[in-house]
């Protein structure tokens, strides 16, 4: 994180293309997924990606405040 100190959208954008990578590579390594696992994978995918925004929008949110 240090390297993107001051910086959380960059940051954010760097771990959310490795997470989307991994996905990615998984699913074309796992091929068609039975139904519930697909939607496991695909739950576990969305909740991931709200988190990184609501982590952003966090930083975003402090970096405001402390500018302010």
């Amino acid at each position: 994180l240090s390297s993107f100190e001051g910086q959380p959208k960059e940051f954010v954008d760097k771990i959310r293309a490795a997470i989307q990578k991994g996905f990615g590579d998984a699913k074309n390594m796992l091929g068609k997924l039975p139904g519930p696992v697909q939607g496991l994978m695909d739950d576990t995918y969305k909740l991931t990606m709200d988190k990184l925004d609501a982590f952003l929008a966090g930083q975003t949110g402090s970096q405001e405040k402390a500018a302010a």
